[in-house]
């Protein structure tokens, strides 16, 4: 017969241990060990590495081995992918359960999440979506040590599609980003619950029937309006940039405390958008929210990531990602996503001698501190800047279909 010990039952051929929602309060000793009924497993009380004292699984350590998520955007959108693209998605991915747990959106469409299982090493490369025509976003590599429990969340930033008269232009690409959610009230790069571990900003718009064809890839054409490399975000701090940018428009009260949205001129003057930036949205001059055709406003990526509505209604929306909006009958470059949005350039048009070239009423000139900017966070190790992403296929410069503009893509490797 049963017999029960503290309720503990000890049958003859098994034991049932106590029971649990959620792990029990009050104090515990190491090897205490319940069956948790909410996840389906065994909790033992011991040391997590980056925690301290906790229940954690078992069989966690033992079972997560080497395996890698793979995510490119699904398709040219200013939206995110819906909880029915993401499952599909993830029915797609090979992964232990025991390190992959929770799976699910994190408060926005398009963040995809779950929670770490075990401790774990991630190695993560990132590659920003193309602005119009392929002018480029950047592609980041860096690895972080993850720890149980953690909540990571991603998304791939997202290329536009030209519009369907007129010039025939699509807009800028969005940034591809990897944050965890700790929660919590903004502090420095914390926002809204979000802490970016990589951003990898997307690249400007680039007007294709207007001087685009004369450069190429990588040439200082393409420089012009395309994602700037890492060094000048850990090259200048946040005042810096801030700081230069204040003296671009009329409006020159950029706070520094994160990054924020790029600026562009709009529909108070006719033509295209800045970026959305990490902490704060596109801009137009006046220092105020950027809002399209229908005033929609834009939003920042730690806020929903979206893409900027279109300028008028013939125009074409930004990239998910905070990709900056196109005004049909302009000639220059919407903003790319970024950690820093970009500004409104000249559409990879003209050769500046490898920089970017911004545009407002009040100035214009030559600054890669107003291009799309990328980011990585001081816990990361191994920073790689692997250049102006090209994407996974043979794409070309100033390609002008919509299936060929090169697509963010989030790659994750864990060990």
């Amino acid at each position: 017969m049963p017999v029960y010990v503290q309720g503990t039952e000890f049958k003859p051929d098994r034991i049932n241990l106590p029971q649990s929602a959620s792990d029990p309060s009050g104090s515990h000793e190491l090897g205490d060990i319940y069956f948790n009924t909410t996840d389906k497993r065994m909790m033992i009380y011991k040391n997590v590495d980056g925690v301290g004292m906790a229940f954690t699984s078992m069989y966690a350590a033992a079972s997560a081995g080497p395996f890698t998520l793979t995510l490119d955007s699904s398709d040219n959108s200013r939206l995110g992918d819906t909880t029915s693209v993401q499952n599909t998605w993830w029915a797609t991915q090979t992964y232990p359960g025991s390190a992959v747990t929770s799976i699910g959106q994190q408060t926005y469409q398009g963040f995809y999440a779950f929670t770490a299982g075990s401790a774990m090493t991630l190695t993560a490369t990132l590659g920003g979506a193309a602005g119009w025509g392929n002018c480029r976003g950047r592609s980041i590599t860096a690895t972080f040590s993850i720890s149980s429990g953690d909540r990571i969340v991603f998304f791939a930033g997202k290329p536009t599609n030209k519009t369907s008269s007129g010039q025939q232009y699509g807009a800028a690409g969005g940034a591809s980003c990897l944050m965890k959610y700790v929660g919590g009230s903004d502090s420095g790069d914390k926002v809204n619950g979000f802490l970016p571990l990589i951003i990898a900003a997307g690249g400007g718009g680039g007007a294709t029937g207007h001087g685009m064809l004369s450069g190429s890839y990588g040439s200082n054409y393409e420089l012009s309006s395309a994602a700037a490399p890492l060094s000048i975000t850990t090259g200048n701090s946040n005042s810096t940039i801030a700081s230069n940018r204040n003296g671009y428009q009329s409006y020159s009260s950029f706070s520094s405390f994160s990054g924020l949205g790029g600026v562009g001129r709009g529909k108070a003057n006719s033509a295209q958008g800045g970026g959305c930036g990490w902490a704060g949205p596109s801009l137009i001059e006046t220092g105020s929210t950027y809002t399209g055709v229908n005033n929609t406003a834009a939003v920042a990526l730690a806020y929903g990531a979206l893409g900027c509505e279109k300028v008028n209604a013939t125009g074409s929306d930004g990239g998910f990602g905070g990709g900056g909006a196109d005004m049909e009958g302009n000639y220059y470059g919407a903003g790319g996503g970024g950690y820093w949005g970009g500004y409104e350039s000249n559409g990879a048009t003209q050769n500046e001698g490898g920089n970017y070239y911004y545009y407002t009423t009040t100035s214009n000139g030559t600054s890669n501190l107003a291009a799309p900017l990328s980011y990585v966070h001081s816990t990361g190790s191994s920073v790689t800047d692997n250049g102006l992403w090209s994407g996974t296929s043979s794409y070309t410069w100033a390609n002008t279909n919509n299936s060929n503009q090169i697509k963010g893509r989030v790659h994750l490797s864990f060990t």
